[in-house]
């Protein structure tokens, strides 16, 4: 048994290693996303019917009431755009009498977010220092500038990239914002877990877009601006590999508009590895990078360890904790949580961030 486990962790270490310097190549930091750029919203492909469902959300609920609206999904999928496509728009913007927006870019400080909500209303950076010196380490007191400043206003506030694995945290935040009545919150996440704790209307859980949009975002990128309708044989099979990511088609369609269709000399050839081939061309995980980067060791362990199953293989649950346990990856029966709990927990946050699926109750995909 000792034999077949470090077989099985000399495996590991060899098929992971390729795959966490694939997602180790690029910063994260560099992706920020920047809500003062110029937004063009003729840019945007396939998302008005989303555009049009978030907004009747918005507006439909009674202006007296507090609300917060996630929207969740894959990294990539245009969680950002949607927001700014709410935030940009007239007819949502005359219903508040504030527009705040806060890129966290997955980063979580409590006293970090009441302070740029507080400076965004009073729109001075002496508000903001003001804050920082009043609010250290007492809640009531940042719920009390909050209120001051949002008092009898209508506000939209968007939370742009919200990330913590602390629910306590999470909560504490819904709870400084609630404070705010009158106020309605638009929360962008990759988390699942987040979604659920910060939300009080149901989450819009964002989708793939359709091949057709995939190949109209690809095709402007190839063509520089311009529309070819009648997509080639290998164009085709590009887009087909995005799988309604519009982040991944802009990339794809600037890589092949600068290196040739040539690149995709291989039919089955990986996303990773044209981002190992072109690494400061090609950055289209910045987004899953980033989670990854926020996830315990022990987590990447247990996703590193996933690595060695083909993309799309169905594992039982129960053999996958069982092999994570035997790994040393779930720690002692000491721990906090029994070993076979920890490994449902770890399963659970991997779902959570659309890094596995459940096909059913039993089995998880990768």
């Amino acid at each position: 048994m000792v034999k077949k486990i470090k077989k099985i962790r000399k495996s590991l270490d060899h098929v992971s290693k390729d795959f966490i310097l694939s997602l180790l190549r690029h910063s994260a930091d560099g992706d920020q996303t920047c809500h003062h750029d110029v937004f063009d919203e003729s840019a945007i492909i396939g998302r008005d019917n989303d555009k049009e469902n978030l907004r009747a959300l918005l507006l439909s609920n009674c202006e007296e009431i507090f609300s917060i609206i996630p929207i969740v999904g894959l990294g990539g999928l245009g969680k950002t755009v949607l927001a700014q496509l709410i935030f940009t728009d007239k007819d949502v913007r005359y219903n508040f009498d504030l527009h705040i927006w806060i890129n966290l870019n997955m980063t979580y400080n409590l006293k970090s977010i009441a302070s740029a909500i507080i400076s965004e209303a009073n729109r001075t950076k002496q508000g903001m220092s003001q804050v920082k010196e009043e609010i250290e380490d007492n809640p009531q007191i940042i719920m009390n500038c909050l209120r001051e400043v949002l008092h009898d206003k209508r506000c939209l506030i968007v939370l742009d990239s919200l990330w913590s694995t602390d629910e306590g945290e999470l909560l504490h935040l819904k709870k400084m914002l609630r404070g705010t009545e009158k106020t309605k919150i638009i929360v962008t996440t990759s988390s699942e877990n987040v979604a659920k704790l910060m939300h009080t209307i149901q989450p819009y859980k964002l989708g793939p877009l359709s091949e057709e949009n995939c190949w109209t975002i690809f095709s402007r990128r190839v063509f520089c601006g311009g529309d070819n309708s009648d997509p080639t044989r290998m164009g085709k099979q590009i887009v087909n590999r995005c799988e309604g990511i519009p982040a991944v088609a802009r990339c794809l369609g600037s890589l092949v508009r600068d290196k040739g269709m040539s690149i995709w000399n291989d039919e089955n050839q990986g996303l990773w590895k044209l981002e190992r081939q072109f690494p400061f061309q090609v950055n289209m995980f910045s987004s899953i990078k980033q989670i990854y980067y926020n996830m315990s060791s022990a987590l990447k362990s247990c996703l590193n360890h996933l690595s060695m199953f083909p993309k799309g293989s169905d594992i039982r649950m129960e053999n996958l904790i069982r092999q994570w346990a035997a790994l040393g990856i779930l720690g002692s029966t000491h721990g906090s949580l029994p070993v076979y709990s920890q490994g449902k927990k770890y399963i659970q946050e991997l779902l959570s961030v659309f890094f596995l699926e459940e096909p059913n109750k039993s089995s998880v995909s990768h």
